[in-house]
């Protein structure tokens, strides 16, 4: 389990001891994690403007930091079946206001210097939370306008967009 809070440490849990096996201090409040699906590396969302990635079988450093641009504000992060990190959260538009959506990531865990792909936008305000089901290759991303959206993600586009009831 992974866990980390407004005290900018972020922890690897072995819940099978219910302890701590690792320890990482981060330079901002942790806001969100994302483990990869190999299990081998973990994406941290520290404040909101950048991602540091570590190698959770035992490195204490980041293997490498992803400053986004200060236009971009992330809420939260999720690995995709072939490794590619999904961003959501929001951007300013030209009238002042926010849209929401998703930014992939691809080669998030390498030393090469990721970048983040154009967003893909699904919602009139910022995308607050994502899941990946690894098998189907659907994502959710729900947003602070209170829609869900699902995504193919072979595709990057949504198949359909669910509105909270009334």
């Amino acid at each position: 389990m992974l866990s980390g809070g407004d005290d900018k440490m972020f922890r690897v849990w072995d819940m099978r001891k219910l302890a701590i096996v690792q320890r990482h201090t981060v330079a901002a409040p942790v806001k969100w994690t994302a483990v990869s699906k190999d299990g081998l590396y973990t994406a941290v969302g520290v404040g909101s403007r950048q991602v540091d990635i570590f190698d959770i079988r035992g490195s204490t450093k980041a293997l490498h930091s992803h400053k986004l641009a200060k236009d971009m504000h992330v809420r939260s992060g999720a690995y995709g079946p072939d490794g590619t990190l999904y961003l959501t959260g929001g951007m300013p538009t030209d009238h002042g206001l926010r849209y929401g959506g998703v930014w992939p990531v691809p080669d998030a865990n390498t030393d090469a210097q990721a970048k983040a792909q154009e967003l893909w936008v699904g919602h009139s305000l910022d995308a607050l939370c994502v899941d990946v089901h690894w098998d189907s290759g659907l994502m959710a991303v729900g947003s602070a306008d209170a829609t869900c959206t699902l995504w193919r993600l072979e595709e990057g586009v949504p198949t359909c967009t669910i509105d909270r009831p009334l």
